[in-house]
Order: structure tokens, then sequence, then C-alpha cells
């Protein structure tokens, strides 16, 4: 029930090696593993997991988007890029590894203390899917955010911040509507479309990688 789950990050991760063959890297994977082991122990022995989910929207929305979200996804990698000596273009390919690394042990952790009894579809499906998908789609565009700030392109700079913004701010949506049961095809819908979006992202990803 929960193979899906606890294996779509992990394969993930072996087939960006097998396609990349970015070996460098590994060590920015162990770094996102270890740290989200580190912040789920810290989590467990500090706090109890389980809450009362409140009837406003709002109210669900910030939950989601600054503990799953927002906080991972800003001061993870900004820590790596304020401790790393190597280059922007090296820290703009290391989102994927490092965040997904990170997902592998955070998202299931986050997913199994919330739940007392059955796990919801979405928890164990779709969820961890569109978490993946605002991985991939943020670390398309932080590297297209590099380029951009290389070339001085301000258009495109503008619009690579305003895409990752979007990036993050989609997958708590989808955490509210399911969790909550509001809106839940609309979100069905609007994950459709992201989680297509995050796969034309790896297409073009890949026909880079072919072509050098």
């Amino acid at each position: 029930m929960l193979l899906f789950l606890l294996l779509l990050f992990p394969v993930s991760l072996v087939l960006y090696f097998t396609f990349t063959k970015e070996k460098k890297f590994l060590l920015v994977v162990y770094m996102g593993f270890i740290t989200a082991v580190i912040v789920c122990a810290v989590a467990f022995i500090t706090s109890y997991p389980h809450r009362i989910i409140p009837d406003s929207f709002f109210k669900n929305y910030l939950y989601y988007f600054i503990k799953i979200t927002f906080l991972p996804m800003l001061l993870l990698p900004a820590a790596f890029c304020v401790f790393s000596k190597n280059s922007p273009d090296f820290k703009a390919k290391s989102i994927f590894p490092l965040m997904a690394s990170f997902y592998v042990v955070f998202l299931p952790y986050h997913i199994m203390s919330l739940t007392d009894s059955r796990y919801s579809l979405y928890d164990i499906s779709l969820r961890p899917i569109i978490y993946l998908a605002m991985i991939i789609q943020i670390a398309y565009a932080a590297k297209r955010l590099i380029h951009s700030i290389e070339e001085s392109n301000q258009a495109q700079k503008t619009k690579n911040i305003i895409a990752i913004v979007i990036y993050l701010l989609y997958p708590a949506f989808a955490d509210t509507c399911f969790i909550s049961l509001k809106f839940i095809y609309i979100a069905c819908v609007l994950s459709a479309g992201y989680i297509a979006y995050s796969a034309l992202c790896l297409y073009k990803e890949y026909k880079l990688i072919k072509n050098q």
C-alpha cells in the first residue's frame, strides 16, 4: 500500500543518475537525505504530529505551504548555496538531487506520522507525484534563471522567478483541496496539468543532455 510513496523518490534519483551520469552530485544526495533524517528525528522528539484539520481553507493552506513546501524548499537550497563553494550553475543543477533526496524521507514521514488509520489514495499516490513534479519544475526553472542572469536577460529572469513562485504555491493548494475535501475537481484538473508540465520539463532536459 505504501510502496509507491516510499519508492517514487528513490527511483527518480536512480533514473536521474542513470541519464545524467553525474556522480559528482552523490554528495549532494547524501546531504539532502541526512538533513531530512535529522529534521524528522527532531520533529518526532519535540512535537506531536497529529492535528485537527480546521474548517478554514486558508489556515490549512498556510499549514501545508509553510511546513511541507516553503521552509524545506527555501532553507535547504539557501543553506547549500551559502556554504557551497561551487559555481552558480552547479548549485542550480544540485536542486533536484538535493531536494529529491530530502523528500525521500521527509514526505513519507509527514504522511505516515499524521495518519491514524487508513491512508488516503491521494496521500500514497497523487501527492508524492505532485511534490516530485514541483522539484522537477523548480530545478528546471532554477537552471534557466542562472542562464538568464549570466546573459543579463531581465525578461527571462523575471519569467523564471515568477514560474518558481507558482511551482511552489501549487502543492499546498492540492493538499488543502484533497485533505479538506474542497474544490477536488478543480484540483484534479490542475494537478493533471501540473504533472504534465513537469513531464515536458523532463523531456526538454533529456533532449539537452542527449545533445551535449
